[in-house]
């Protein structure tokens, strides 16, 4: 059967929430997420997503930022294998209030038909004035039958922001892989290991060491 899961939290003043999601290759139907969380004055939070279902997968995440001083990360990984594999995160930062800060970084790799879908906006509102707002999606795209479909959005009614966001998708670069082979190494071991390199980022946001190791053993582990 399908998924769908209901996660919120609330973040009280000068609190910390960490979140880590995995949805693995085991689940066997459309997994659809959302997290809805509401943030208190200073209080830090972070969310970080994995997917490596080969059907759809439905990241959607609502943060408000209702104190002052806030920061929060989100960070989303995806794994598309086939023409079945959707790799969806919408994402809905609220900056209510002054001086706080938020992040969004996506990345999806897609192989064989796959596709993957970012909508990110920011929201700052009139009395959000210092915002800083981060918003970046890359896509690597193994194959060109994939498909990797972006809409960034900025609505913004305060005018001393920082706030900025992008998009970026492409094939492996042929002079980095060219730089492997010279040293070495074999075509397809030096595709694996920028492929990883790709997933570097996000995996960095994690701050316990078996969580690392699972999802680097999972990458190899798809990439075999």
């Amino acid at each position: 059967s399908k998924y769908n899961i209901v996660s919120e939290f609330f973040a009280d003043t000068n609190s910390s929430f960490e979140h880590n999601k995995i949805i693995n290759s085991g689940m066997g139907d459309t997994v659809i997420y959302h997290l809805f969380g509401n943030c208190k004055s200073s209080s830090n939070i972070k969310t970080v997503n994995f997917s490596f279902n080969e059907n759809p997968v439905r990241n959607e995440i609502n943060l408000f930022l209702d104190g002052t001083d806030c920061n929060a990360t989100v960070a989303s990984l995806g794994f598309g294998r086939n023409e079945k594999s959707i790799c969806d995160n919408t994402i809905f930062i609220s900056h209510q209030d002054e001086s706080c800060k938020s992040r969004q970084i996506v990345k999806n790799a897609l192989s064989d038909g796959a596709k993957a879908i970012f909508q990110g906006k920011i929201y700052v509102a009139s009395k959000a004035q210092k915002t800083d707002g981060y918003q970046m999606s890359n896509g690597l795209i193994l194959n060109d039958n994939c498909e990797f479909l972006v809409k960034p959005e900025l609505e913004i009614y305060a005018d001393d922001v920082v706030c900025s966001h992008g998009s970026i998708s492409g094939t492996l670069n042929d002079d980095h892989l060219f730089y492997l082979q010279s040293r070495g190494i074999p075509l397809l071991e030096a595709q694996k290991k920028l492929i990883q390199a790709f997933f570097e980022e996000v995996i960095q946001e994690l701050n316990d060491k078996e969580i690392i190791n699972y999802i680097q053993n999972q990458i190899s582990e798809i990439l075999i």
